[in-house]
């Protein structure tokens, strides 16, 4: 009896850690929440003005994270908007942690902000100098 139940406690264990990683079907690799994070970080030091959005998406990553029973694409949220007469859009990278049994926010992304396509920076001051028409790259 002491074996079996063993065995089905390797099992379980086994199954567990196997759902915490791996792929999606379209080739998406699952990571950590915390993986995530620290990838993001890592990776946004890579970035350089006037990089095409392509660039960024290859710098960044295609993995999404796991939490619960839901997944997070990265980056987690992309927003077109305009200014004045230019196009922007904003790929908001998650880079913060959020306090356990609330929802994800903006404030816990950094934004990576594109003009006609290209970087023109990442951070909560390039989104609000784009909104306001203040960045000329």
């Amino acid at each position: 009896m002491y074996q079996f139940i063993k065995a089905v406690f390797m099992l379980l264990v086994a199954v567990s850690i196997a759902s915490c990683s791996g792929t999606t079907e379209d080739g998406v690799e699952i990571v950590s929440y915390k993986t995530m994070l620290s990838r993001n970080l890592s990776n946004l030091n890579k970035l350089s003005v006037g990089m095409t959005k392509s660039q960024v998406m290859d710098i960044m990553g295609n993995f999404a994270a796991k939490t619960g029973d839901s997944l997070i694409p990265n980056p987690y949220k992309t927003e077109p908007f305009s200014a004045g007469k230019a196009q922007y859009e904003a790929l908001y990278y998650l880079t913060r942690k959020y306090p356990p049994f609330t929802s994800i926010k903006l404030s816990q992304a950094t934004p990576v902000v594109l003009k006609a396509g290209k970087v023109i920076g990442w951070s909560v001051d390039a989104l609000q100098k784009a909104r306001a028409g203040g960045i000329e790259k």
